[in-house]
């Protein structure tokens, strides 16, 4: 009878979520492996099943290019938008119904917009109008390369139990796609496109920043926290680090950059790719040459890579952007930046602090904008000064309760030979802090809660 009543008391508080499984939370894992050999030079419980979020979109684009290289479509080619793919959850490209997009725009819109509106469109256009026989495609697609413990039911990584994967078979992916369509990888690469003529920028903020780096894909869902695969080649080494399971994006991208560092150094050079992770067999086919575009010095710019990566894209639709921005700002570093208020002359040079585990150094812009013990928030990204200032008044407008009266500064980051200009206003509450950035993020900014300098 006791127990009968402690398994209904246990349903009931499950029920009324006052007790999460245990279960429920995501699961950490993390492999490094040299794309030479396919030795692996880190591992972190690599075969454990884990959700592969918007990583799913790796597959789907391996399908694409697999009908590409058949010549089954062309880049060309229209794919017409459906009512239930343009319905789709964000992360979104905004498609109508019964308009078309291109092969390669879809590409595009994968990679650096991870659109689920667009995975849902080429899913239907190339599975014979059902997404469910695309996903059995891609399911089947992996377990021929290697992936055995992969299964799709989808094509965007929307949540659904039955769709999992591993870390190691993630890495998988990431060798075949460099490995059998060396000719596509570049696109893996981009870090904006014009679309209808807006710019989209991508949010995986180590392309560009952390040296080397070319690729690959960020994943987010509640239930499988925050993913990244990642291709980096230095010196001829190239090792492929996949992470899931991580907390934030913060954690993510520092415990990336952290292992790669440590897998170089075990690496093989070369100027082949393996089969798969953890097989020295069939190591074939040249990825694509110049491999990696010059980038500026991460000593100046691997910092700002962890602090304003939001994923923001990617977890509009949970509601807990706010709460990730300042998890993110917690574990940040600092970058090298120049910073200015509105209507002063001369800009004041120092690092930018975004956490109070970080001491505030000789020339701190945010300590000399006397911004003091006062939550602020910092929105990103503007090309010029000009668009930065023209921004104040549409971010204090959509968040005219929470910002009346606040000062407004702008922040000029050093990327390189490149400056690109946020804007800082301070004298917050957290409340108002996390208020303010959930309701600019939906104009399309980036938004990060910065905590008090003191």
């Amino acid at each position: 009878m006791i127990q009968r009543f402690l398994r209904v008391l246990l349903v009931l508080t499950l029920g009324l979520g006052l007790i999460v499984p245990a279960e429920a939370a995501p699961r950490f894992a993390a492999i490094a492996v040299d794309a030479r050999t396919g030795a692996i030079l880190y591992s972190n419980d690599v075969n454990g099943t884990r959700y592969p979020a918007s990583l799913t979109k790796m597959m789907t684009l391996y399908v694409v290019f697999q009908d590409l290289k058949a010549g089954n479509i062309k880049l060309s080619t229209p794919l017409r938008v459906s009512p239930r793919a343009a319905s789709m959850a964000p992360s979104k490209l905004g498609l109508k119904p019964g308009s078309t997009i291109t092969v390669e725009d879809a590409i595009k819109a994968l990679v650096v917009k991870s659109a689920n509106d667009v995975a849902a469109t080429v899913a239907e256009n190339l599975g014979r109008g059902s997404e469910a026989i695309f996903a059995a495609r891609m399911t089947q697609v992996a377990r021929s390369i290697g992936m055995s413990r992969t299964t799709f039911k989808n094509a965007s990584g929307l949540p659904n139990p039955g769709q999992v994967t591993t870390a190691k078979d993630m890495a998988t992916l990431g060798l075949r796609l460099m490995r059998d369509y060396p000719q596509y990888y570049p696109y893996f690469r981009l870090t904006s496109f014009r679309f209808r003529g807006t710019v989209i920028r991508t949010h995986n903020r180590l392309l560009g920043n952390f040296k080397g780096t070319d690729g690959i894909k960020t994943g987010y869902i509640a239930a499988s926290g925050f993913n990244l695969v990642t291709s980096t080649m230095r010196d001829g080494r190239r090792v492929v680090g996949v992470v899931m399971g991580s907390k934030s994006t913060g954690r993510r991208n520092a415990y990336m950059i952290a292992m790669l560092q440590k897998a170089f150094s075990k690496a093989k050079s070369g100027s082949t790719i393996a089969a798969a992770a953890g097989s020295s067999k069939g190591a074939v086919n040249p990825v694509a040459q110049n491999e990696t575009a010059p980038t500026p010095d991460e000593s100046t710019v691997v910092a700002s890579a962890i602090a304003n990566d939001q994923d923001d894209d990617e977890v509009k639709d949970t509601g807990k952007l706010a709460a990730v921005a300042e998890a993110a700002a917690n574990e940040s570093d600092t970058p090298k930046v120049i910073a200015a208020e509105l209507n002063q002359k001369k800009p004041i040079e120092g690092p930018l602090v975004t956490s109070p585990a970080v001491e505030a150094m000789e020339g701190d812009p945010l300590k000399a904008l006397n911004l003091g013990k006062a939550y602020s928030v910092q929105i990103s990204a503007f090309d010029d000064k000009d668009a930065a200032v023209a921004a104040i008044s549409k971010v204090k407008a959509t968040a005219a309760k929470e910002l009346k009266g606040k000062k407004a500064y702008t922040i000029a980051v050093k990327k390189g030979d490149t400056i690109e200009y946020r804007v800082v206003i301070g004298g917050l509450t957290a409340k108002t802090a996390r208020q303010s950035c959930a309701k600019v993020s939906k104009i399309g900014k980036t938004c990060a809660v910065i905590l008090p300098q003191a």
